[in-house]
């Protein structure tokens, strides 16, 4: 059974990991920019810190005392909005929830509302949306 000194280092080495495929995606995306650079240095600043891991019961005891979660995710990689929504099924579901996205603009509400009552398909969303111009991930 690994210790919880190697689990913490086998996460460390599959974030780093997971970075440089995102930085890799977006790069061949947008070419490389200044903020990129930018961006690395805060991510690696931010693992010089101690870390802590944190039971699940402690993160939903958490999560649902919580007014505001804010996640944070890799843009490029499904499983880490997988990770998301495991989150918040996982969640006390009388509680009443709003989620909001980043990828989407105000001007998309009645699209996103027309596709999650099934009047549009996938296609038709994305498409109403201009996913691929405004967005463009997975």
């Amino acid at each position: 059974m690994k210790s919880t000194q190697q689990k913490l280092y086998s996460w460390i080495r599959i974030r780093k990991d997971l970075y440089r495929q995102v930085r890799a995606h977006v790069e061949k995306r947008l070419g490389r920019h200044r903020s990129i650079e930018s961006y690395q240095l805060d991510y690696a600043k931010e693992f010089r810190k101690k870390w802590k891991i944190s039971t699940p019961d402690k993160l939903f005891k958490v999560l649902n005392a919580s007014q505001v979660i804010m996640l944070a995710d890799f843009h490029a990689l499904s499983q880490s909005q997988k990770s998301h929504l495991r989150l918040l099924k996982s969640m006390d579901p009388s509680t009443v929830r709003v989620l909001a996205m980043e990828c989407f603009d105000q001007a998309d509400q009645k699209w996103i509302d027309r596709y999650l009552a099934g009047r549009v398909t996938e296609y038709e969303f994305l498409k109403a949306i201009r996913w691929t111009l405004k967005w463009g991930f997975p």
